[in-house]
């Protein structure tokens, strides 16, 4: 679902960003073992807000910082947890966990909306404006060798947005719109292999994420009651996990767990919560005093 744009900056160089990204053990694996997750939070008392990394059970936040003059959208980490891929000033940018390697990647587009990288560090997909249409894009680390896997869109969508890889990294998730429909895909790694997976006329999909195993694909239903939804990966009727008191955003899944951004109407923060891949066991994991969002406050 189309949120927030940024405004643009000029570019950095991309030179220390290639000896940061795709390094680390996790990167040969076929089944990634996440032990940290990148998020936006105001905690540090700025309305504003900034980028951190936080463990998977919720210890040890740690502020990242960001060198663009706007807000960081989207941030994602691979399995190794040496780098961070965002969204900011209708760029992607990458850096290492410091901050310190901070670099804009090159676009094929004239905007980019989110960027999403690989488990094993290797790729990125992100959603970039190509013609006034937001297509998909699979690249390289550095943003180089870019492919647009939406040459062609799936029927009856004109854009897409919101893409995540499966841990082996040879299947992209990602959700289209268009006038009167939405979709969920999936898609190889080279372009091949289009499935539809789920369509609906009446509401959005939203940040579709694969479970460890890849049969089954997470994602939240965003049509004034947000819920958070499975569907089998081959196709299918979803399946609603979890239905919350106050809107559910924004998914990821780690390891054994799904993480999505809910507000807590006892705290009046939105927080980070984690639930089991089955949708019980729901538990906050970032403070109630102040908002965490695993993309950025956008709603």
């Amino acid at each position: 679902m189309k949120r927030l744009q940024f405004a643009l900056v000029s570019l950095l160089t991309l030179t220390a960003i290639a000896f940061t990204l795709g390094c680390g053990s996790s990167s040969t694996l076929s089944n990634p073992v996440f032990t940290q997750m990148a998020f936006w939070s105001d905690r540090a008392g700025s309305d504003s807000g900034g980028m951190w990394v936080i463990h998977v059970d919720g210890s040890s936040p740690t502020m990242v910082p960001t060198q663009t003059e706007g807000d960081v959208y989207g941030p994602s980490m691979n399995a190794g947890a040496s780098a961070i891929v965002f969204a900011a000033n209708s760029n992607i940018w990458a850096t290492n966990m410091s901050g310190s390697t901070q670099a804009q990647l090159p676009l094929t587009g004239t905007e980019a909306y989110i960027a999403e990288i690989s488990p094993d560090g290797k790729h990125i997909v992100a959603s970039e404006s190509v013609n006034d249409h937001y297509n998909l894009f699979v690249m390289s680390e550095d943003g180089s060798n870019p492919l647009n896997l939406t040459t062609t869109f799936p029927t009856g969508v004109t854009d897409c947005y919101s893409a995540s890889f499966s841990a082996d990294t040879k299947k992209i998730v990602f959700q289209c719109q268009g006038s009167n429909l939405n979709g969920l895909y999936t898609i190889n790694l080279d372009g091949t292999g289009l499935t539809t997976v789920y369509t609906t006329p009446t509401f959005y999909i939203d940040t579709p994420a694969f479970s460890p195993d890849g049969k089954t694909i997470f994602f939240v239903n965003c049509d004034g009651t947000y819920t958070l939804n499975s569907v089998p990966a081959t196709g299918g009727d979803p399946i609603v996990l979890i239905t919350a008191p106050y809107d559910i955003y924004e998914l990821k899944v780690f390891n054994s767990h799904i993480y999505y951004t809910l507000y807590d109407g006892t705290a009046g923060k939105y927080r980070i919560f984690q639930a089991n891949l089955d949708g019980t066991g729901s538990t906050p994991i970032t403070e109630a005093s102040s908002n965490s969002w695993l993309y950025n406050y956008t709603y």
